[in-house]
């Protein structure tokens, strides 16, 4: 299908619900930095590097 979730289903071979949460994980990351600068959502600064890795962890442990 022609939608984020669609591609993460086919993407990863998983089902509608593993697609769903790591489209709302991603959505969610989206609007926070859309509307906060980074030190409002958290004290901790994090390189953007490392930040990009592990929420590719974290999208992987969810469609996984």
């Amino acid at each position: 299908t022609g939608t984020v979730t669609g591609w993460l289903q086919q993407r990863f071979a998983c089902g509608v619900p593993a697609a769903e949460s790591a489209w709302r994980l991603l959505f969610a990351l989206g609007v926070s930095r859309a509307l906060f600068e980074d030190d409002a959502i958290s004290p901790v600064p994090l390189d953007p590097g490392a930040l990009a890795d592990a929420l590719g962890r974290a999208v992987l442990a969810v469609v996984r």
